[in-house]
Order: structure tokens, then sequence, then C-alpha cells
């Protein structure tokens, strides 16, 4: 499998990866079943990290275009389902189609078929009604806006609580995790948190993506223009040059400020082309910025296929209980 990457075009690496795999699946130079090199092979033949591999292996396998085994490695989806690209609405019309043909041959009318399905909706938000969670994350701009991101349902109570808190040993903390049925929190924090709970809770890891949009105009800009970061907290700066990093994008020399003086913030501002801002921010800063300025929101939110792995869980928890 030959892929070429190109630096300098201002298309993540992994979205070139990504893209170059899906147009050697339609034009048949991989076929269904065929084994993709391991991400370790991958990354040393294209000289990247093996985060950037890892990351659009990882949306190829959310779309369904490839399968993933433990121990196995990484195959080409077989079946029609490959290139089912249709929004989830769209999916979701499908099976409920399905669903009422199959119901039909069964002699059931379409009034019993709506009844049924009502009757079983109301017995899945029933189940759901019951879950409280934890959503743990190392800084509160970004733990405000996952929580609000993760749509789980109505009756679904989310708790969020700052790493530190936890790492602190802090009694309220403590008190609250005692009430949850499960823990959350991203990739990037899972192993000290699976540490930090020593096994009390069950813990759930998801994966954050920014708006790919988001990801292009950041890449366009950033390296050839003069940029800062304004943010609320100096950990979100780091995870903001973590991610942008895994995207192939240089940002290690992208300063930042956490400043909430506006003279302070304005004179940081005044000989800037583009600024990224953390999610709240951003008002503040278009007041303050010259005409022409770009302001960039970084938003990283979980992905689909995290929340739909989550939302397994909750329903799985429920059922042994």
């Amino acid at each position: 499998m030959e892929l070429k990457i190109r630096r300098k075009n201002g298309i993540p690496i992994y979205m070139q990866i990504k893209g170059q795999i899906l147009d050697m699946i339609r034009t048949g130079q991989l076929v269904g079943g065929e084994q993709l090199p391991t991400e370790r092979e991958l990354a040393e033949k294209l000289s990247i990290s093996r985060n950037t591999v890892s990351m659009a292996f990882r949306e190829l396998e959310a779309e369904g275009v490839v399968v993933s085994y433990q121990g196995r490695g990484t195959f080409v989806a077989t079946g029609d389902q490959v290139f089912r690209r249709e929004g989830r609405k769209e999916r979701v019309l499908k099976m409920i189609d399905l669903a009422i043909e199959e119901a039909a041959e069964l002699g059931f009318s379409i009034d019993e078929f709506t009844s049924i399905v009502t009757a079983r909706v109301r017995e899945k938000k029933a189940v759901l009604r019951q879950v409280k969670l934890a959503f743990i994350e190392c800084n509160r701009e970004q733990l405000e806006f996952y929580s609000k991101q993760l749509h789980l349902g109505s009756g679904v109570t989310i708790i969020p609580v700052i790493l530190d808190d936890l790492i602190a040993n802090s009694e309220q903390v403590n008190r609250l995790l005692d009430e949850v049925d499960l823990v959350v929190t991203t990739v990037y924090h899972v192993e000290q948190v699976f540490e930090l709970l020593a096994s009390k809770k069950k813990l759930v890891a998801v994966a954050l993506e920014p708006e790919v949009s988001t990801i292009v105009r950041v890449a366009r800009s950033i390296p050839a223009k003069r940029a800062i970061l304004v943010c609320l907290t100096d950990k979100f700066a780091h995870s903001v040059r973590l991610y942008l990093g895994q995207c192939g994008i240089d940002a290690t020399g992208l300063p930042h400020t956490i400043t909430r003086d506006r003279k302070e913030l304005a004179r940081l501002l005044a000989d800037v082309e583009t600024v990224l801002v953390s999610p709240g921010r951003k008002k503040g800063v278009e007041e303050l910025v010259r005409p022409g300025t770009e302001v960039i929101e970084f938003i990283l939110k979980p992905d689909q296929g995290s929340i739909s792995r989550l939302n397994s869980v909750i329903l799985e928890l429920k059922k042994a209980n």
C-alpha cells in the first residue's frame, strides 16, 4: 500500500491517510478482507507519529470502512456497508423501514407496530433515567463543554469533576463518586484516572475530535501567520498543542495567554493575525481584535463512536442491576 504525504498543503496528515485509503478501496486497489499495514509499520514508513496513523484508522473504523481485531490487525470491511455514508437520521430511518416490513410479514398492522415501539421506547427511557455518571477532565473549560456534548438522552445525570480534585483525594469528590454508577474520562487521562479509582468504579474512556473544518483552518493559518491561543488554563493550552501535534501540525511555538485583564489582552492581540480561543472566550476576544483578524474557536468533542459505546455500557450496566 503506497501512500503519499504532502506536508505543506494545509491538510492534516491523518486526513490525507484516511482519504487515500478510501480512494484505494473505491478503485479496487484494496478489497474487502485485505489486511492493512499495522499502525507502527505505516508510521515508520511515512516517518510520522503512530498517533497520527491511529487517528486515521479510528475514523475509518467508526465509519465502517475498516475493522480492527485485537491481536490480528486492521482489515478492509466486507459487505455493502463499506461506503454507507448517509447521515445518522437516514440510517435510523432505514432501520425503522426494515422493522416495519418485518412486522408486517408477521401480521402486525402499522398501529400495532407503533404501540409496540412506543412501549419499548418508554422502557428504554426508564432505564436511562436511573443513570448517574461522573465526567473527569483536567481543565474546567473542556469539562463543562464535554459534559454538554455527551448526548445521552434525558434523565442521565452528568457530574463534572476536575482531575486535580480527584488527585487531591478531595472529600467532596469522593462523596460524589460514591453516588455514581459510572466514571467517564478522555483517552488522555484514562490510565491516570484508572489508577486513582483503584477499580472502585466502572470506567469508560471517550476519544475526542475537532471539527474537520477547524483543523483545516488551523493548518492553513498557524504555521504561516502570527498567532496566539487565548484560554482559561495552561492545561488547556497544553492539550491543544498535543492534539495539533497528533494531527501533524507543529504548534510547539504557539504562544498562549490565560489573562482576564482586557487591557493586557488587547495589547497581546494587537499584533496577531490569527487567534485560537477556548470555548467561552470567543466573544471577549472578538471585541478586542483588529478588523480582519481570524478568530478560531478550538473545540474538541467526543466522537460519535465513543458516545455510542458509552450508551451501550449504560444499558448493559442497568440490565445487570
